[in-house]
C-alpha cells in the first residue's frame, strides 16, 4: 500500500494560524533590492501601504537610513476581525554603500508601494594616483 502526502491549498494560512494567534505584535518588514550603475546606485523597496509623510530617508556619507511607519487603522465598528495580518509598527533600514554617496542629487519616489531611491555616486570619491616628488 503506497500513502500520498497530501498539501492543502490553504496551508500557508493553516501553517500561519499554528504559528500565532495574533500577528498584530509581530513587526513590518521592508524588502529591498539594490541594483548599481557606473554613476549611481538604485535602492527599490517594499512599503505597501506606507504614506510618503510616514517614510523618513537620511544619507550620511555611504550609509542610508530608511525609517518606515506603517499604520493600520482599525474599524471604530462593531464588527469583530476574524483575521488579521496588515501590520501596524515602524520598520528601520541601514545599509553600507561601497562609495560615498550624493546626498544633494538623490531623488525619491514612491509609487504602488514601492520605494525608488535614486543615489547618485559621489565624484570626488574616485581613487586618485599620488605621484610621489
Amino acid at each position: 500500500m503506497t500513502f500520498q502526502t497530501y498539501a492543502f491549498p490553504s496551508s500557508r494560512l493553516f501553517n500561519a494560524m499554528l504559528a500565532t494567534q495574533n500577528s498584530a505584535h509581530a513587526s513590518p518588514d521592508v524588502s529591498i533590492d539594490v541594483t548599481e550603475t557606473d554613476t549611481a546606485y538604485t535602492l527599490k523597496a517594499n512599503i505597501p501601504g506606507a504614506a510618503k509623510e510616514d517614510v523618513a530617508i537620511s544619507i550620511d556619507r555611504n550609509i542610508v537610513k530608511l525609517d518606515v511607519e506603517f499604520k493600520n487603522e482599525v474599524s471604530d465598528t462593531a464588527d469583530t476581525a476574524v483575521w488579521r495580518e496588515r501590520q501596524s509598527g515602524k520598520a528601520s533600514r541601514s545599509l553600507k554603500f561601497a562609495q560615498m554617496l550624493d546626498a544633494d542629487g538623490a531623488i525619491a519616489k514612491q509609487e504602488n508601494g514601492v520605494l525608488t531611491l535614486t543615489l547618485p555616486k559621489k565624484q570626488d570619491a574616485q581613487t586618485k594616483r599620488v605621484t610621489i616628488q
